[in-house]
């Protein structure tokens, strides 16, 4: 088995992934990137899942979260520079309800944070289509990761991991402790649909026509549902299903993707046969993976609770801002 060493090891390239790599490039230390993806991006480019959610506090719309994911927007053409509120947005790309700002193009997305990467390649280098396995733990700290993809198995040394697998992998394998709430959030496979022409009754009759899909057993769960022409007037993004399943078990993880991709095109066809504005549409695609959102948490050296939230309580080593 071959070996890489590297100051810093960031495993999962999602959004919090690229805080981190570019963080870490910038601050000079040598840093490799693994993620399974062909591509970064994690939620906005794996799921599909178009929006920056909690950047604003919502009474005041001033920006709260700054930083890395301000300057993605910036870059993206969404926020102008040095914008400070959500009154410097595009009005058009922000949802009044969440706060959230839309990003408007996928693709450019995953080209943006390609570029990011390759601008600091004298420091950060990236894996794709790389999966973190397993860990070498030496007195209490991670000595290296192993790491698959077409090369083979390889072990990375590295001072310092950074675990942004969402699922706290690393930390697992590694034996931190973790916990998880019961029941887990569900799953959510997100989907496309094209040449819609949305009438008024047409968010009212797919919810309808879902309930009895569902009451009659043709569709096992579904939620809402979401319909948002966030890419185009005629092109419905959907955000309707619902998979119960814990990630971290790769059968289970297996279940939900085929479930949702069955309950997803369901559902097309039920909106195509039934819900007026649907009659002449088109599948256009569902997310790479599914959506997860619950799984395990690591539980640190400090954990966050409900009245931390609720206060507002400030810490002098923090390094992210949540709103």
């Amino acid at each position: 088995m071959k070996t890489l060493q590297t100051d810093v090891l960031i495993c999962g390239g999602g959004c919090a992934g690229i805080a981190a790599a570019l963080s870490s490039a910038r601050n000079g230390a040598r840093t490799l990137l693994v993620e399974r993806a062909g591509f970064s991006g994690g939620i906005i480019t794996t799921v599909g899942l178009p929006y920056f959610d909690g950047l604003i506090d919502k009474p005041s719309g001033r920006f709260v979260v700054k930083g890395i994911a301000l300057e993605l927007l910036q870059k993206l053409g969404i926020a102008k520079p040095g914008a400070k509120s959500i009154d410097d947005l595009p009005p058009e790309l922000v949802t009044k309800y969440w706060g959230s700002m839309w990003i408007p193009n996928v693709e450019h997305f995953k080209v943006l944070t390609d570029d990011l990467i390759l601008q600091h390649k004298d420091k950060l280098s990236v894996l794709y289509h790389s999966v973190a396995c397993d860990v070498e733990v030496k007195e209490g700290r991670v000595a290296a990761v192993i790491i698959a993809n077409k090369d083979g198995l390889t072990r990375v040394e590295a001072k310092q991991v950074i675990d942004c697998t969402g699922d706290g992998d690393i930390a697992h394998w590694a034996g931190c402790p973790t916990i998880s709430s019961k029941p887990l959030m569900p799953l959510t496979l997100h989907f496309r649909i094209g040449n819609v022409v949305p009438v008024k009754e047409t968010k009212e009759m797919a919810k309808k026509v879902l309930i009895e899909a569902h009451q009659e057993g043709r569709l096992v769960n579904f939620y809402g549902p979401g319909l948002i022409f966030a890419f185009a007037k005629d092109e419905c993004y959907v955000h309707a299903t619902r998979v119960p399943a814990d990630a971290t078990n790769a059968a289970d993880f297996t279940r939900a993707e085929i479930q949702g991709r069955k309950d997803a095109w369901a559902i097309f066809n039920e909106w195509k046969a039934k819900v007026p504005g649907f009659e002449n549409s088109y599948y256009i695609t569902s997310g790479p993976y599914i959506g997860v959102r619950d799984t395990r948490r690591i539980v640190g050296l400090n954990v966050l609770t409900l009245e931390d939230l609720q206060k507002t309580t400030r810490h002098d080593d923090a390094v992210a801002t949540g709103c």
